[in-house]
């Protein structure tokens, strides 16, 4: 009778026998897992200003990326002024230092902090109120009472019929 030892579930990624250097295996599994773009852009949030420059990066902070628009915030206006000629030259250097395949293809540059005030003021609906508790009336009495007993005579279980006739009893109804 022959033993099979590697009868398990197998991996998707192919194994060497022997060592397996680490470079590669980190490439394997972020290639596998489609990590590459995801990657990339931390990368350029991460090392800005090795990207940009110190000078430029000093002042500048990337914010978010939106319609493959990178949006970098600024420190001051006249930085704001003197990148926004400078914007071409920035977004083909970065464009080469990050490769392919794009994640964004323009910046836009905004005042710190503009983008957030600048943005529409979105009313918020109040939260819900919780519904007030009916207000508590006196229990029925009189002709209610027995009106409420005589319909409830009708339930034949025992137990239904007192919990039903209480209910409608202390409500009035």
């Amino acid at each position: 009778m022959a033993r099979h030892w590697n009868t398990g579930p197998r991996d998707k990624f192919d194994r060497m026998k022997g060592v397996v250097p680490v470079r590669d295996l980190v490439h394997n599994v972020v290639s596998y897992y489609r990590l590459n773009a995801d990657i990339r852009q931390e990368m350029l949030f991460a090392e800005w200003s090795t990207l940009v420059g110190d000078k430029i990066g000093a002042r500048t902070r990337p914010d978010t990326i939106i319609d493959r628009t990178l949006i970098v915030e600024v420190a001051t206006s006249s930085w704001l002024h003197e990148l926004r000629l400078m914007r071409p030259k920035i977004v083909s250097d970065l464009l080469d230092k990050l490769g392919l395949p794009r994640f964004f293809d323009d910046i836009r540059f905004v005042l710190a902090g503009e983008r957030r005030s600048r943005a529409p003021q979105v009313k918020r609906p109040s939260p819900r109120k919780k519904p007030e508790p009916a207000p508590a009336g006196l229990p029925a009495g009189g002709e209610d009472l027995r009106q409420i007993l005589d319909d409830t005579s009708k339930i034949e279980d025992e137990e239904l019929r007192a919990i039903v006739s209480r209910v409608r009893v202390k409500n009035d109804k």
